[in-house]
């Protein structure tokens, strides 16, 4: 006996996808402006961590997420995230 099993490409689910954005900073995140990036990532994967942004006189820290906690970009994605920068003075230069 022989049977022949058929499959339908028609049916295979499409990937969850979440975004995440990245913000300049905590006020920008809070009004929700224009974030610095936004990219779409599949569902249990993990996102890379996006270049500094240049700051105005200040120095890049960190991204931090919504709940001030510092990114952890090793962690898979499982829903939309936001994330911001944090800053820190610049140090001025010895004399």
């Amino acid at each position: 006996e022989t049977r022949t099993a058929l499959l339908d490409r028609s049916v295979q689910e499409s990937p969850i996808r979440y975004q995440v954005r990245f913000y300049r900073d905590r006020e920008a995140l809070e009004s929700r402006s224009a974030a610095y990036k936004v990219c779409t990532v599949e569902e249990g994967d993990c996102i890379m961590q996006p270049a500094a942004p240049a700051g105005d006189g200040t120095v890049f820290a960190e991204w931090r997420d919504s709940n001030d906690y510092i990114a952890d970009f090793a962690v898979p994605v499982t829903e939309d995230r936001v994330y911001y920068a944090v800053w820190e003075d610049a140090v001025p230069a010895a004399q």
